[in-house]
Parts: structure tokens; sequence; C-alpha cells
């Protein structure tokens, strides 16, 4: 499953709050620059000559009266703030643990649409490397002021917990909303977005979850096939129903496959939107030829330090590959015994999702217990212990995780 598996550490919890917008008692904006933001709305208001029924409208706009604001806020620098919209993309969130190609700034960048909140979370335990991916952030928000004004909040840990751990930053904010009907988008940091990819993906959840709020449960970006989960919106019906990443899938792989069977078990809709395109990772989007964030980080590594005696480096990437192996080897066997057998994996391509083809199920609830429900899992220690070091035996390591196992929770709080 090809993805830059470098994610940041865990966040206790998460704790958002919103702006409260006050609803301004005068209702009449007749000139034309209290539209602030769109020409639907200047439109409008010249139509109608009332804000608040523009507002009702659903135009994407602001319409502000004098010493007022219906629906928005007053910014100081109108060129640098935007407020917070009904159609806006309610979270974005992004997590790694290295940046070397600048992949994230570039992400940044290609954001060209109102995301209410964006989530950043950075794991490493250098302070050199956190502090170049913090101030690229900064940088970035500079250059695209318009839509990274004061919505981005960065998290900084000084651990890797791996792939579901970072995906799950987006999901525990879903949990912690005050809306049933919201949704975040998780995505890698080596993906670029096409122009109007954001425009045209909201569009489409909007309508998919307006059409069947208690049904739809996830859509798709467009980008290489064999990397769909590396920018996915999952609404928070379906995390409610099916529950987080299951962080036993360390550091990468296997966790997508995981929570795509718990997606097929759930009964939920599932929505690609070919048009909202994007580029992942140093190639453009429909090449072959796509290499994971992890690989080409590696590779990028050794290329640049072949020739040289810093050993160190070298040193670091051996461990990776030792780490990835490792992990790689681990997760097979943890979910053979969570789910019986490897799953037939075109039956979990969103492809086979999408269209609900027949696929053989093997068991429903994970450990084939009714403990447990498609939310269960929790951290075994000691497989994660032995994936970090290599130190004694993983049928040992999984035999004592597995007697641990009866104080599962059906809803992980870690």
């Amino acid at each position: 499953m090809p993805r830059n598996f470098y994610f940041s550490a865990f966040v206790a919890s998460l704790c958002f709050t919103r702006h409260a917008f006050a609803l301004a008692p005068q209702s009449h904006c007749v000139e034309e620059m209290h539209a602030r933001f769109g020409h639907g709305c200047t439109t409008c208001l010249n139509r109608t000559k009332d804000c608040i029924k523009c507002l009702k409208l659903r135009f994407d706009c602001s319409c502000s009266c004098p010493k007022h604001l219906i629906h928005g806020f007053l910014d100081k620098n109108p060129r640098t703030s935007r407020r917070p919209s009904i159609h806006a993309i309610p979270v974005l969130s992004v997590s790694l643990t290295v940046d070397p190609m600048n992949y994230l700034p570039r992400m940044l960048a290609s954001i060209d649409y109102p995301i209410d909140r964006i989530l950043i979370k950075i794991g490493n335990a250098d302070p050199v490397a956190i502090n170049h991916m913090a101030t690229s952030v900064k940088h970035a928000q500079t250059r695209n002021p318009r839509f990274l004004h004061n919505n981005v909040r960065l998290h900084i840990d000084k651990q890797n917990p791996g792939a579901a751990n970072g995906m799950n930053l987006g999901l525990r904010y879903l949990l912690n909303s005050s809306s049933i009907n919201t949704w975040a988008l998780i995505v890698n940091s080596d993906i670029e977005f096409k122009a109007n990819t954001l425009r045209y993906f909201a569009s489409n959840m909007r309508r998919h979850i307006a059409e069947a709020p208690a049904s739809f449960g996830i859509g798709f970006m467009n980008l290489h096939a064999s990397a769909t989960w590396s920018a996915f919106a999952p609404t928070k019906r379906l995390v409610e129903r099916i529950g987080l990443f299951d962080e036993n899938f360390y550091p990468a792989y296997m966790e997508d496959i995981d929570y795509a069977y718990r997606l097929l078990l759930s009964g939920f809709k599932v929505a690609m939107f070919p048009d909202a395109l994007v580029a992942h990772g140093p190639i453009e989007h429909g090449e072959n030829n796509y290499i994971s964030g992890t690989t080409f980080t590696i590779r990028s590594v050794r290329h640049k330090y072949a020739k040289s005696s810093n050993l160190q480096r070298l040193g670091v990437v051996n461990s990776l590959e030792s780490l990835i192996a490792r992990g790689i080897r681990s997760n097979l066997q943890y979910y053979a015994l969570k789910w019986g057998d490897m799953p037939e994996y075109p039956c979990l391509s969103v492809e086979k999702l999408i269209a609900k083809s027949n696929c053989s199920i093997n068991w429903t609830l994970p450990f084939n217990s009714t403990k447990f429900n498609l939310g269960s899992w929790r951290v075994g220690n000691c497989r994660r212990k032995w994936i970090q070091n290599g130190n004694g035996d993983l049928e040992e390591a999984l035999m004592m995780d597995e007697l641990a196992s009866s104080e599962l929770s059906s809803r992980p709080t870690h």
C-alpha cells in the first residue's frame, strides 16, 4: 500500500472551538461593497437588496452591513483573512515525520478553496527537522494567505506512532464535532491538488451527504489506483460506526486494508469523484510508475549520501528499512489474527466497494468475538516494541498481546 508512512504522534484529545458568529440586527445591505466575496452574492444583493435572503439561498459570500456583520467576521486585512463558509471543507488533516522533498508546502500552496480547519501533525525527535517543517508551514501561509490565514493548527510531537495514528488525527476531530453531517478530508503530505479539485470534491461530498445522510460513508479523490487511501474523506457517521484506524498496524501498511474490510462490513455507501484530480508524490496523475513516499525518501537519502562519509544518515535509512520489514511481517500476522484470513484484495478496492461486488467474508467481528464491534482495537505493546527494536520473538509478542485482548475497548480513547 504505497504511502509516505512518516506520521507524527498521538494527541491525547482534540478540543477545538469555533468562533461564534451572530446575525446582525440590520438585514438590508444595498451597496455592492457589502458583498465581500464572490460575484454570486453581488448579483443576489443587486436583485433582492436583502443579505439574509442571499445567505439563505446559500451563496458562498459574506454580506456585511454598516457596523454589523452577517455570517462572517470582520477582517482588519481582507487580503489575508476569509470567513468560514457554509460551503467550506470542514477540516483537512495531514501528518508526517520528515519532508525531504518539501511536499508539504507544495500541498498547502495548491489549496484553492475554503477550509475551516487545517490540522498538521509533525512527529520527529530531531528539533532541526521539526523546525524545518514548521517553518515551511509558515512560509506556505505567507504565500497562500487567502486560504491559509488563521485556520491552520500545527501539532508537534517527538515520536512516530505510525500511519494509522496520523490519519486518526482527522477522525478524532470528527468524533468531537457537534455536527452529525460533517466530514474530514484526510491526505498524505505528498498530495498536490489540481485547480478546482477541492471545489468539485466539496460540492460532491455535500450532495452525497444531502441525498443519503444516514448511509453515505466516504468519498475518494482521483489519484493513482494503488494509492486511493492517500486522499479520502470519511463522514462522521461512518467513523461512529466503524471507528478509528487500527493503530496496531505499525508503522504502516495494512491499516487501509483493515479499514476497507470494516467499511465493506458496515454497508455504508462509497463514492469516487473522477474529476477530483490530484498529483501524488513525484509524478503527475495517471502515470503508472508511482513511487511511494517511503520508498522515494529512502532512495533519495541513499543517493544523496552514497559517495559521502555520512554513515549516520545511511544508518538511519538502514534502520528505517528494517523497521518497515518488521512492521509488514507483524501486520500480516496481526490482520490474520483479527479477521481470520487475508482478504482477496480486489474485493476491497474502491471500485469493488462502490459496485458492492460479492466478496468472500471471513469473520464479521474483530477476533470473531461478539464482545467487540467493528471499531474495537487496542495497541499491542509487545508487538509494538518488537517492531521498533527487533528484540525477542514476534510469535511470543503476539501471544502476550493476545492474553490482554479481553481488555479491548469498543471505543479507543488512547
